[in-house]
C-alpha cells in the first residue's frame, strides 16, 4: 500500500496584498510587531485580540490595507 502524495502548498499572497497589522510604541512610534491578514475582517478580528492584553498607556495599533499597484 502506497501513501498519497502530499497535498500541493497553497498559494500565498504576495506582500503587497495583505493587510498589515501594526503594534506602535506610543512614545517612539516604534514598530514592534507587524501581523498580516488576508481579508479586513480577519485583520480587524486580530487587531481585536491583541487589544485584549496590550498596555493601551504604553502602545497603539493600526491596521494598513494593501497596497495598490
Amino acid at each position: 500500500i502506497t501513501s498519497p502524495p502530499p497535498p500541493a502548498p497553497l498559494m500565498e499572497r504576495a506582500m503587497g496584498d495583505t493587510y498589515k497589522i501594526k503594534v506602535i510604541k506610543t512614545d517612539t512610534g516604534e514598530v514592534v510587531k507587524t501581523l498580516e491578514a488576508t481579508t479586513e475582517r480577519s485583520a480587524e478580528r486580530v487587531e481585536r485580540g491583541l487589544r485584549i492584553n496590550l498596555n493601551h498607556s504604553d502602545y497603539y495599533t493600526v491596521i494598513e490595507p494593501p497596497k495598490k499597484d
